[in-house]
């Protein structure tokens, strides 16, 4: 123990010395003038400062003033003959422990003054300690994003973190006291205080249990009711017990996660749709083609031959219906070509008349001449779709919904406009309906992803983001336009492309053509894994003269041409089969037959169909066809080297 003694006179130097050898520990004592304790001491770590002065200077005070801040657990004892009561007042402010302004300093007393002072900064600093360790943990519990809440053994609210105000939507003062079953459902309150029972009862000083999601649910202030998923501590602390509860509001994962079921939905519903259309267009294709020999059997102008006909035509709508359902499965986002915006609406009329129903009017019209864009046409039907179903919607009593397309020069951007505008010339594709209208504070958040006005199970959110997000990825932009009660414009702005268009599958013709072909001689391998399909095809093409080979899978073929070695003229195979495809059958007999026609049945152009090395010698069928249309169209391709359909 080290003493610093300073300004004593001899009597009291003596008595200190005394008193300190006799009951201090072991002590080291150094004597300083008040000089000297006003210059160096702040820097002197020491236990104990006893100083004697006649009068309470200020130089004293700022020196007591410099010794508690820089040594706090210092004992500082002054024994002052200033009898002013304003000094000890001054002292004690400047740091003093002990001021004694009496007369005879009782330095028998020294020991225990010691004792207890240094005790009582003992426990000052601890509770400093205590003080910063709790406002620390207070601000982190603060800062957390999950509402925490101690709660006593009778469930009443102790403490309540800022996430827990933001979650419950009251603050921790109205709170605190009050029990937290007024915050969960009445079903689950007698649950909370039984585990809170068996807590209390249980041997160890800590666990646990937790609710996952989709199992407890909350209540806020206002009365709504949330998910939450909860994990529940108790803390015993003598008899004493309390528990603490940390809650996670879940109610925007569930969200999350039914958006996400909900894109799924749609992803396996564009899968089912493509494997449906691909079988309805086998029946199709078998439907049309008994038409055809129908027709050629029954006589001109009959009732039975106008009844063919009709079917025939109904058959044709069905094809047209089928055609869009494969287009709206396939997922070839990346592949851009050069089209006319104008087909690709008026191919998907049908669709789009479907799509709305029967107490909506559409019309579609188009500026003369109209320009081409250069894009993914599928990703184009799906802007197309989006607005249209995003107009149905706001059309609940039904209405008109026009559909239109124009060329445009724009050197500034048209009101609310959404995406990046550059001056330049556009292909505009207009939806505009009659239906209830947006306000301007929807139309700030409508692009937003999963933001959606439609009720529950109405709706992803996902539309008009996903039409921004295509839009955009083309250089373009979209403008809207409306008014609350009469109806919303949409308008997508896309750069136009002086590109020539390309080439792209022909809509068979659909009515029966009673040109005459020649008997034929030559021999055809048919490939075709749907037996109906097959089979009528056949009988099609041998009536004709054909000599016929059928295969109902691509390994059958092969198995076929290497038992049987025909000297093939054409191969007739469908695109998609099981195993061997058609295209890799082709690729296959051409090093067998490298002079053979190759015709591609398939009621959709793949993708990579346009960019595979065979293409050019690849003749391509769109299902489904007429069986007139096969023959004159396999024909022509004989007897002219080279040709393609």
């Amino acid at each position: 123990m080290k003493v610093v003694l300073s300004g004593l006179s001899a009597m009291s130097f003596a008595s200190a010395q005394r008193v300190i050898g006799k009951y201090l520990p072991v002590a080291q004592v150094v004597e300083m003038s008040l000089e000297q304790l006003t210059r160096a001491f702040q820097e002197i770590p020491v236990d104990m400062v006893l100083c004697e002065v006649e009068e309470v200077a200020q130089v004293f005070l700022e020196a007591l003033t410099r010794i508690r801040k820089k040594h706090p657990q210092t004992c500082l004892m002054v024994f002052a003959h200033d009898r002013n009561p304003e000094s000890g007042k001054l002292l004690y402010e400047a740091g003093s422990d002990l001021v004694w302004t009496a007369a005879g300093f009782p330095f028998e007393a020294l020991p225990f003054l010691v004792q207890r002072i240094q005790q009582n900064h003992r426990l000052e600093m601890e509770n400093r300690q205590l003080s910063r360790a709790a406002d620390v943990l207070e601000k982190t519990m603060n800062a957390t994003m999950d509402a925490v809440v101690v709660l006593d053994d009778r469930q009443r609210v102790v403490w309540f973190n800022q996430a827990a105000e933001d979650m419950f939507l009251c603050s921790a003062a109205g709170v605190r006291g009050q029990s937290l079953e007024r915050f969960l459902p009445f079903a689950l309150q007698g649950l909370s205080l039984k585990r809170a029972a068996e807590f209390t009862r249980n041997d160890n000083a800590r666990q646990h249990f937790g609710w996952p999601a989709n199992e407890l649910i909350a209540f806020r202030a206002n009365g709504e009711a949330f998910p939450i998923e909860a994990k529940v501590t108790i803390h015993q602390t003598g008899e004493r017990s309390f528990f603490s509860v940390v809650m996670r509001d879940v109610s925007e994962r569930q969200a999350q996660q039914n958006r996400f079921l909900q894109v799924q939905k749609m992803e396996i519903l564009g899968r089912f749709s493509g494997s449906v259309a691909h079988d309805y267009n086998n029946l199709l294709t078998v439907m049309r083609g008994y038409c055809d020999m129908l027709l050629r059997e029954l006589g001109t102008g009959t009732s039975p031959h106008l009844k063919v006909e009709a079917i025939k035509k109904v058959v044709s709508r069905a094809s047209e219906l089928t055609r869009q359902l494969l287009i709206f499965s396939r997922k070839d986002e990346n592949k851009t070509e050069v089209f006319s915006i104008a087909s690709l609406i008026n191919d998907l009329e049908p669709l789009l008349t479907r799509l709305i129903g029967e107490d909506i009017l559409l019309t579609i019209q188009h500026e003369i001449p109209t320009r081409n864009i250069k894009s993914n046409p599928i990703q184009m039907q799906q802007i197309v779709m989006n607005l249209v179903v995003n107009a149905r919607d706001a059309m609940p009593e039904g209405g008109s919904l026009q559909v239109q397309t124009a060329a445009r020069h724009l050197n500034q951007p048209p009101e609310h406009t959404f995406g990046s505008f550059a001056p330049g010339d556009y292909v505009c594709i207009s939806v505009q309906d009659t239906g209830v209208g947006l306000d301007p504070e929807t139309i700030k958040k409508m692009f937003q992803p999963f933001f959606t006005t439609k009720g529950p199970e109405k709706g992803t959110g996902l539309g008009l983001s996903t039409v921004l997000q295509i839009v955009e990825m083309y250089n373009g932009f979209v403008a809207v336009r409306s008014v609350i009660g009469q109806g919303t414009t949409f308008t997508v702005y896309l750069p136009g492309s002086a590109e020539a268009q390309l080439n792209h599958f022909e809509t068979l013709p659909t009515s029966h053509e009673s040109e005459e072909i020649p008997a034929c001689r030559e021999i055809i391998l048919l490939v075709e894994d749907e037996n109906t399909v097959r089979e009528m095809t056949a009988e099609t093409l041998r009536n004709q003269g054909f000599t016929v080979y059928e295969a109902a899978s691509g390994n059958e073929a092969l198995l076929l041409v290497e038992r049987e070695k025909p000297d093939l003229d054409l191969v007739l195979t469908d695109r998609v089969m099981p195993g061997i495809n058609g295209l890799e059958l082709a690729e296959q007999l051409f090093r067998i037959y490298p002079h053979m026609k190759v015709f591609l049945m398939s009621g959709y152009l793949e993708p990579d169909d346009k960019s595979h090395p065979l293409a050019s010698q690849i003749t391509y069928l769109e299902k489904p066809f007429s069986m007139s249309y096969l023959v004159k169209t396999i024909r022509r391709v004989l007897d002219e080297p080279g040709a393609t359909a």
